[in-house]
């Protein structure tokens, strides 16, 4: 609501009183996306947190072989990106 280093629920509720107090027209009502725009929006942070997991997981394999003598200096884990998840549809 306000920028302030001491920030909490009741500063913000504070502020709300006053702002409403001052000009009501400040305060409007929240819109909700039609239902096709929350499914989108469900698909967009569904597949930013399936791609930072895969991420993270080759991140946690790479270091892991790096710590074997014996291992590989490059593993291409790139040919994993292209294969779709059969799980989800994600295309229309």
């Amino acid at each position: 609501i306000y920028q302030h280093e001491r920030k909490s629920d009741q500063r913000d509720a504070l502020m709300l009183a006053r702002i409403g107090r001052m000009d009501r027209a400040l305060l409007y009502p929240v819109r909700h996306g039609s239902e096709q725009a929350q499914q989108d929006l469900l698909r967009i942070k569904l597949r930013d947190s399936l791609v930072r997991a895969r991420v993270a997981l080759i991140n946690s394999v790479r270091f892991s072989l790096s710590m074997k003598p014996t291992a590989p200096l490059r593993y291409n884990f790139g040919v994993y990106a292209t294969t779709p998840c059969r799980c989800l549809s994600l295309s229309r």
